[in-house]
């Protein structure tokens, strides 16, 4: 601290102790009548405690402040000075000891409604609830109205999350189905319980007593549209006297709600023809795109002259160009996106989409290239695009040399290792990387299945791979695939039972559709029952399987060879 800072600070604490010395001269008249001469031989003493507990307290030693102010208190026994000592014991949270100070100053002070106030407080805070009631029910009490203590209580109660108790107290209250406040307070209880059906009865009855009170109608509009109520919530914003332009958009939203997206547009668009707010206009568009309305979207953005002057409305206005096939148009919108935007990398795969339909490869890949601080969802993109164009050593090359930029290294080995397998028929490579890929994160099931079903089917290590599939199926056991995968591979050692419990538990999944689609799971098990002279198994199982997939040429032929 400066000399200068040091200075102003002492002149402050000198100004500070020169005004609390004149407070106790005019405190010491205050006491003219009452004093005694033994508080006139320690006037001196009296006010060095006095003045140097406010000195302590202006600098946040209250423990100093309660040691100073206690000298002073024998001296002036006034209901003033234990006011203000009980204030600083508040002040410093010793609430166990302003409790017995308190018990004590109202038994000398039995009047002082200020004393039973701040002893009801200290109550409070210390969830003492049957002393705060003793404490009202009190003969000597100034609380004339038990509605302050319940009130106060029940508040409390709330602000502890304790809704149930909070409810008690108010529901404690004369008349309290009268008092717009505690119905208020009832309501957010219940509402914060989950109880929206007792929290909308309480609005219910909140908006009875006073019908044309807004802040009511939409705390009730806000629970009927919780509780999917969304017929009375349009009923309640008809009747609210608040802007036409956000009464339009309240119903719209409760139409969009309760599902009537077309209703919801309407609402939306009459809200942005009298206020032109982009929020509206976001709003109405994107009711249009969820109704696939993509003519629908253009026409209400050219005839509305409604600006892309947002992230949102540009992206929604490029999608519907692209649905109608303006490919070109499309991608000069999607371009003006932001990359700080959510909707960014959406824009960048559609603008790329856009350059594929109109055969502009090269400016798909230069889109791509020209991101500047790219990240793994743009190199995936671009390793996609490249895959697109057959250009297989490019998509693993794009994968390999940013490899860096990849949090989940994992996945990336994978993706090069399906690429050589997939695509390159290079199964050795295909074998290295998965094996990085293991390496990397050695509970990633999809390479485990991936590397296990390679050594069984290819023949190279089927133990090996039995095993693979194993620890595969152990972190997801009804995975169809992996089950498949491990039916084949006891097929593979001979063990025929085994293979066709999974390999039927594989089938009998439901959980994925394209199960019933994945041919290969079906011819699987008809080997099974061929190996296991269940011919007439084998038989009905591709019979039906033919009727499903006739062009399918390997079950055609394994179907023949048993005819």
């Amino acid at each position: 601290m400066s000399f200068y800072r040091k200075k102003v600070s002492f002149l402050a604490v000198i100004a500070f102790i020169i005004t609390i010395a004149f407070f106790s001269m005019f405190l010491a008249g205050i006491f003219t009548k009452a004093k005694s001469r033994e508080i006139e031989a320690n006037q001196v003493y009296i006010d060095y405690n006095y003045i140097a507990s406010f000195i302590s307290l202006y600098e946040r030693n209250t423990d100093s402040a309660l040691k100073y102010y206690k000298n002073v208190l024998p001296y002036l026994k006034n209901s003033y000075i234990y006011n203000e000592y009980a204030n600083i014991l508040l002040y410093a949270k010793k609430f166990d000891e302003a409790q017995k100070f308190l018990q004590k100053a109202i038994k000398i002070f039995p009047n002082d409604k200020r004393l039973y106030e701040k002893l009801l407080d200290v109550y409070i805070i210390k969830k003492e609830d049957r002393k705060a009631i003793d404490l009202l029910k009190n003969g000597n009490s100034p609380f004339k109205d038990k509605t302050a203590i319940y009130k106060r209580l029940a508040i409390l109660h709330m602000r502890d999350r304790n809704y149930q108790k909070a409810v008690e107290y108010f529901e404690k209250i004369k008349d309290y189905e009268q008092n717009k406040e505690i119905l208020y307070y009832l309501t957010q209880c219940y509402k914060a319980e989950g109880n929206l059906n007792k929290a909308i009865e309480y609005a219910e009855k909140l908006l009875s007593l006073d019908k044309n009170n807004t802040d009511f109608q939409e705390l009730l509009a806000n629970l009927y549209e919780q509780n999917k109520q969304y017929k009375k919530a349009i009923a309640i914003y008809k009747n609210m006297k608040i802007k036409e332009d956000e009464k339009l958009a309240a119903i719209g939203n409760d139409f969009y709600l309760g599902g009537k997206i077309d209703k919801a547009f309407e609402y939306f668009a009459k809200a942005y023809k009298i206020r032109h707010n982009m929020a509206y206009a976001e709003k109405a568009a994107y009711m249009l795109m969820r109704l696939g309305q993509y003519k629908h979207l253009i026409k209400f953005i050219d005839k509305e002259k409604v600006p892309l002057s947002t992230d949102r409305m540009k992206y929604f206005y490029g999608v519907s160009l692209m649905s109608e096939k303006q490919y070109q148009k499309a991608a000069i919108v999607f371009k003006t996106i932001s990359q700080s935007s959510i909707l960014y990398k959406d824009a960048l795969f559609n603008e790329v989409v856009c350059y594929n339909k109109l055969n502009m490869k090269q400016k798909a890949i230069e889109t791509l290239k020209n991101v500047k601080n790219k990240d793994k969802d743009i190199y995936y993109m671009l390793a996609d695009l490249y895959l697109q164009y057959k250009d297989y050593h490019k998509a693993i090359k794009t994968i390999k040399n940013n490899i860096g930029s990849f949090k989940d290294k994992s996945k990336a080995y994978f993706y090069i290792a399906d690429i050589y397998y997939d695509k390159l028929k290079n199964r050795s490579k295909a074998i290295e990387y998965l094996k990085k890929s293991l390496k990397t994160n050695p509970n990633n099931s999809v390479v485990l299945n991936y590397l296990g079903y390679l050594y069984i089917d290819e023949n190279i290590e089927i133990k090996k791979g039995v095993e693979l599939v194993k620890k595969a199926v152990k972190i997801q056991p009804d995975n169809p695939y992996y089950l498949d995968s491990l039916g084949w591979g006891y097929y593979k050692l001979g063990d025929y039972k085994k293979a066709e419990q999974f390999l039927k538990k594989a089938i009998s999944s439901k959980k994925d559709k394209q199960v019933k689609n994945d041919v290969v799971i079906y011819i699987h098990l008809a080997k099974v029952y061929i190996k296991t002279n269940n011919k007439q198994k084998a038989y009905q199982l591709l019979k039906s399987i033919i009727k499903r997939f006739p062009k399918n040429e390997k079950v055609k032929k394994l179907f023949e060879s048993l005819k």
